[in-house]
């Protein structure tokens, strides 16, 4: 099963250009997490370091019902079955 993705908007530092970005989910909240988060537009200029508002506007993605639903799929994706005793 593939990791659960987000998309956002990002605005290249350098020249303006607006373009949406991919990120798993588990790499953005890292990021977010650390404190610190690349992000890169399309331009294929040099990534760059999320801004606060930036990392803001990645928090409110991540807790959108949709990502929170994905989330709680793969957490539950990845739990060990539970085991019947017979008697």
């Amino acid at each position: 099963m593939q990791m659960p993705k987000i998309r956002f908007p990002v605005i290249c530092p350098q020249c303006g250009v607006e373009s949406l970005m991919n990120l798993p989910v588990a790499e953005a909240a890292s990021g977010l997490m650390r404190g610190s988060l690349k992000l890169k537009g399309q331009c294929l200029h040099a990534p760059w370091n999320a801004t606060e508002t930036e990392r803001e506007q990645i928090r409110e993605y991540l807790a959108s019902p949709i990502v929170q639903q994905l989330a709680n799929v793969m957490t539950r994706s990845h739990e060990a079955p539970e085991r019947r005793v017979r008697r």
